[in-house]
């Protein structure tokens, strides 16, 4: 019925075109199925201002438990707080870092550090004041329900300005008991990838470990250690007697991250595809003994530069370096 109604009248050729277009499908294909051998390239095409490329942007975000049993450990914090401070300052010189502190209460808002009258950044005239004053105010009267994922979350979110364009984000957890919060692990990971790409965010613990010794490696709390193992990051024990040496060695972590000049990527890359140019350049990668300029790290999904004499100019607000690659095509639809 279908062939005698299409020659009939004004719909003929409409309908000679459908009949090829079946024909066409049916050679092509019995089974009327269109297969595509392969997913089209898309092609990234970012600039980025030298500025950015070696600004060392650094963002701290302090979240430590105020519940009644936290005091010995607070008092800790604060008597060496100064030695985390020196740590990272003397070694990332002109770095341009701010820090904020919140609680591990969610109803509690920030203590410092997330808003313009409160700043505590690389401009402030007594960091470390400043900051053993907010641990007082933040005191041990917060919940006993000890949360950090969720506090993190609500004060992001609320206070957009906290976090820079361009800028790593590094967390510092310090409680004596396990996290609360309803939310995953990794979904409070997979969270944090949707405001910073994932090599730009590094995680640090002070936490209880298991009853068999203050020096145990252990995690008492098995969320925290999930966070840290997933996130690689660095922890000492809430109940050491050496808080100094322990932070120090967060402040020089921080700044060895801070000082290398790096792009981050916000996809994945066709490794093979990167190209780097400055001011239209084509910019040489390998390593040095091999005349290159920059190196791609997968495991940070970023373009770490081990040298810089390639820069020309002074103008580090204006000038660009680009950065282009095929994107890793996303995994196929299953029907």
């Amino acid at each position: 019925m279908f062939i005698v109604a299409c020659f009939r009248g004004w719909i003929r050729a409409l309908c000679l075109s459908a009949i090829a277009l079946m024909v066409f499908t049916a050679c092509a294909d019995p089974g009327f199925v269109q297969r595509v051998d392969s997913a089209p390239q898309i092609r990234s095409n970012r600039s980025y201002t030298v500025q950015d490329l070696v600004s060392g942007k650094a963002e701290i975000l302090w979240v430590i438990d105020n519940s009644i049993s936290m005091g010995p450990y607070q008092n800790e914090l604060m008597r060496n707080m100064d030695i985390f401070i020196r740590s990272f300052t003397q070694t990332a010189t002109g770095a341009d870092w701010r820090m904020g502190l919140i609680s591990t209460d969610q109803s509690e808002p920030p203590y410092i550090g997330f808003m313009p009258s409160d700043r505590l950044d690389h401009t402030s005239p007594d960091p470390v004041g400043q900051f053993s004053s907010a641990i007082r105010r933040l005191g041990v009267n917060g919940s006993i329900t000890e949360k950090a994922f969720r506090p993190i979350d609500i004060a992001l979110t609320n206070y957009p300005d906290f976090l820079r364009d361009a800028s790593e984000l590094f967390i510092v957890i310090v409680s004596d008991e396990d996290e609360q919060s309803s939310i995953s692990v990794q979904g409070f990971i997979n969270w944090l990838h949707t405001i910073r790409p994932p090599g730009s965010i590094s995680t640090y613990g002070i936490f209880e470990m298991q009853e068999s010794g203050c020096g145990s490696t252990q995690f008492q709390g098995k969320r925290y250690g999930e966070l840290m193992r997933l996130t690689n990051g660095l922890t000492f024990p809430i109940c050491s007697r050496d808080y100094g040496n322990g932070l120090a060695a967060f402040g020089a972590d921080i700044a060895q991250k801070i000082v290398i000049p790096k792009i981050y990527l916000e996809v994945a890359p066709i490794v093979e595809t990167i190209q780097v140019l400055y001011e239209g350049t084509m910019v040489k990668d390998g390593s040095a003994e091999d005349g290159g300029y920059w190196m791609y790290n997968t495991e940070d999904n970023a373009i770490f530069f081990h040298d810089l004499s390639f820069l020309s100019g002074s103008d580090t607000a204006t000038e660009n370096v680009q950065v282009l690659f095929e994107q890793v095509p996303p995994p196929p639809i299953e029907n």
